[in-house]
């Protein structure tokens, strides 16, 4: 087949189907999951496969639309695995039938396995959207509580109302962010990412992130963890040149900016950490936080 939804909708659960190099870019189809309306994607996985370029990201290329506003990837499985593609200039609408599809402008995620070795990028939402690059849209189907782990993957240059690069909406699923590079996203709150309850950050580098408020590198609505990660350079014009409501663990936050409190860290709490070089208008390290050990 040379039709990545043909080859999807084909295969059976625990199936591995396999892309060639290519450009991707024609063709659409909504996604539907019970009453939800989520817009449309290039391509839509509703079944457990595991999608996987066999030569990387570098030439399998999954390219939305900004002008008919056509994400990347919708994913909803738990079985499900996106790997080694690269999701380029994907965006939503703001004429969404629903809230939810103007989430995600590169990949839209309600359930998944893993998301690896894949670079997100030049990906916008609608306004009002999350996750300019990713968002995943956590647990809508109470008493459930799921994995959803996104690993070795660079998501750069999106933008977003919440969260620029990634974008987590509800509570219920559990987030793991391992291995990842988050950079140069913007977004009015969370330039980085903007995440809610029972999400972790390992080993990721979150750099010149931008938001016009609060959270340049992470904003948290509620705490959720950061564990040997490198927190660069990002700016918010509100609180929180790194973000708020975080607790942070043997990581580098240096040289990122407030234009209100807190350059370095804003109510959340820091430990075995070093905070270097952060500026605000008030609280340059940190305000409203907690330090141990730093």
């Amino acid at each position: 087949m040379t039709n990545i939804q043909e080859a999807v909708d084909a295969a059976a659960n625990g199936d591995a189907v396999l892309v060639a190099p290519g450009v991707y870019n024609t063709g659409g189809k909504v996604a539907v999951c019970g009453t939800e309306n989520y817009g449309l994607s290039r391509v839509v996985i509703t079944n457990g496969v595991t999608l996987l370029s066999v030569e990387g990201p570098e030439s399998t290329i999954i390219e939305g639309s900004t002008s008919s506003y056509i994400r990347c990837v919708f994913v909803t499985h738990t079985n499900a695995a996106l790997i080694g593609f690269t999701l380029r200039g994907g965006a939503t609408t703001s004429n969404a039938i629903s809230d939810y599809a103007r989430d995600g402008g590169g990949a839209l995620i309600k359930y998944l396995r893993v998301m690896s070795n894949c670079v997100v990028e030049s990906c916008t939402t609608a306004a009002g959207g999350y996750g300019g690059g990713v968002a995943t849209l956590g647990n809508l189907d109470y008493g459930r509580e799921d994995l959803i782990t996104i690993a070795d993957c660079t998501i750069k240059q999106n933008k977003a109302s919440m969260g620029g690069g990634f974008g987590f909406r509800f509570v219920g699923n559990i987030l793991l962010l391992d291995g990842c590079q988050i950079e140069h996203n913007t977004a009015e709150s969370g330039g980085g990412l903007y995440v809610r309850c029972a999400w972790r950050i390992h080993n990721c580098v979150i750099s010149s992130n931008s938001a016009s408020g609060t959270g340049g590198g992470i904003a948290a609505e509620e705490c959720g963890s950061v564990y040997g990660s490198a927190v660069l350079g990002n700016t918010a014009g509100g609180n929180g040149g790194v973000g708020n409501n975080a607790g942070f663990y043997r990581c580098l936050i240096r040289n990122n900016q407030s234009g209100a409190g807190g350059g370095g860290l804003w109510v959340g709490e820091a430990r075995e950490s070093v905070l270097v070089d952060n500026s605000a208008v008030g609280g340059g390290g940190a305000a409203w936080a907690t330090l141990y050990n730093c």
